[in-house]
């Protein structure tokens, strides 16, 4: 059955900054635009052109469920945080609130998950740039430590031959993304 990722929770916004938001454990609800209380700001988006920015919030929305092996594997597929979409650009998002290891690893995984799954639902070369972005709170900016993770994900998602290209995608980690 085709799932629509746009038919995911949405909200959008328009202001000069806003935060994107995930509830913690345990709530199980799909992450979303957050204007008011910056200080909850998992990850901080820049709009100095004030576009409407639209965010799907796709992980815990039920709509946009991808099971593995359906009818006997009831466990669904492991999905990012959301994807923002901007103006005909789309970036992907893993939401983390961690320190220690093994975070960014898995992040990427997730990442490279979506975007596989997304790409099997939905054209690629629809949009003019698509990239990826893990927003740590407690751990703000990249650093060289990352770059392994990094290039897994371009090595991973250059079978996706965005606009032919024959390259991988793009994926920063960093907390403030600009759009």
């Amino acid at each position: 059955m085709p799932v629509n990722y746009f038919d995911a929770h949405h909200t959008q916004s328009n202001h000069l900054e806003f935060g994107l938001y995930d509830d913690p454990d345990p709530a199980k609800n799909p992450a979303y635009i957050i204007e008011e209380k910056p200080e909850k700001w998992i990850g901080i988006v820049h709009n100095p052109d004030q576009i409407t920015a639209h965010f799907y919030g796709i992980d815990n929305d039920l709509s946009v469920r991808i099971y593995k092996a359906p009818p006997n594997d009831n466990t669904w597929e492991s999905n990012c945080e959301g994807m923002l979409h901007h103006r005909n650009n789309i970036s992907f998002i893993e939401l983390k609130e961690r320190e220690g290891s093994g975070w960014l690893s898995k992040s990427t995984g997730q990442l490279i998950n979506t975007i596989k799954l997304f790409a099997a639902q939905h054209s690629l070369d629809q949009f003019d740039d698509i990239n990826a972005f893990v927003c740590n709170s407690l751990r703000p900016r990249s650093n060289a430590n990352h770059t392994n993770q990094m290039q897994r994900f371009m090595d991973e998602t250059q079978m996706l031959n965005f606009k032919g290209t024959n390259t991988g995608l793009k994926m920063d980690v960093m907390r403030e993304i600009t759009i």
